[in-house]
């Protein structure tokens, strides 16, 4: 799945005719927040500002935009209500900005890069290439994060990587732990419980994880929690490690059902996390 940005720059290399479509705006209840961005050529998409009636007649715009591009126009902004009229029942107002992508735009590709980057949800460092760990990054494959995914085991990474995953084949996983930014969220699920046990020692003696979890039952939690003891761990080092992993009420077990349970409790934790946090004003859409 090829990011916003990758498509950006692709287009800009070649030069080929293009719309940068952003929600600029929301009164109300829509699809997506202000600054969602979608790129429109005459062939593809790439991004989304929310799918539906909405998204239909923005491609259609910016499509009309792009054709038009010989007549010189500059961006151009509409506004949408989203009732009856748009097919959409959310009953919101949403005003969206459609600019030309022209060379002036590879000055900011970079700059739109490391905001991006600052913008990014969460980081997640998956230690284990399994079944479950395979199926959990092509879960969170399509989510607003950066992965890191790490094994000891050689060539047990697939060739065909999502954008946002970074593998590292190491030696020693649990000395990977130091090198992750404050405020990572762990997935503890190798192939030796010797090493989910060391990883697990790392990343609790560290004290800034936004979640640590361990897969597996709970009679493996208390036995992690026995060995952990043992090892200097306290008690209250050991209530933020999260075993079993995943939200409540799925009860399946097969990697895939797994996947999207752990990938749901992510998300609930970071949206928690975000909500404290007073985001800057949006209203300079340009400059994003």
């Amino acid at each position: 799945m090829r990011s916003l940005l990758e498509g950006l720059s692709e287009v800009i290399e070649r030069g080929e005719p293009a719309c940068l479509v952003t929600v600029a705006k929301v009164r109300g209840s829509a699809p997506r927040d202000a600054g969602a961005r979608m790129l429109v050529t005459l062939t593809e998409t790439v991004g989304s500002i929310g799918g539906g009636e909405l998204e239909y007649q923005c491609i259609r715009i910016a499509v009309e935009q792009i054709r038009a591009a010989e007549s010189d126009q500059d961006e151009l902004v509409r506004t949408f209500p989203l009732g009856s009229n748009c097919g959409q029942c959310c009953g919101g107002v949403v005003d969206v900005l459609f600019e030309p992508v022209t060379e002036e735009l590879a000055d900011i590709v970079q700059e739109l890069s490391a905001i991006q980057d600052s913008q990014q949800s969460f980081v997640v460092a998956i230690f284990g290439a399994g079944h479950v760990g395979s199926a959990t990054v092509a879960t969170l494959a399509g989510l607003d994060c950066r992965v890191k995914w790490i094994d000891s085991r050689k060539d047990i990474f697939p060739e065909d990587l999502p954008s946002n995953v970074v593998t590292i084949e190491s030696a020693s996983p649990g000395a990977d732990v130091a090198s992750m930014p404050s405020g990572t969220f762990y997935l503890i699920m190798t192939h030796s419980h010797s090493l989910d046990l060391d990883i697990c020692d790392q990343i609790l003696r560290r004290r800034d994880a936004a979640y640590c979890g361990l897969i597996g039952s709970l009679s493996k939690r208390r036995r992690f929690e026995r060995l952990l003891r043992k090892q200097g761990v306290s008690d209250e080092m050991l209530a933020e490690l999260t075993c079993p992993i995943g939200v409540a009420g799925i009860p399946g077990k097969q990697p895939r059902e797994i996947a999207i349970a752990v990938a749901a409790e992510l998300l609930q934790i970071q949206a928690t996390a975000a909500s404290r946090v007073e985001l800057p004003p949006t209203d300079i859409v340009r400059a994003l």
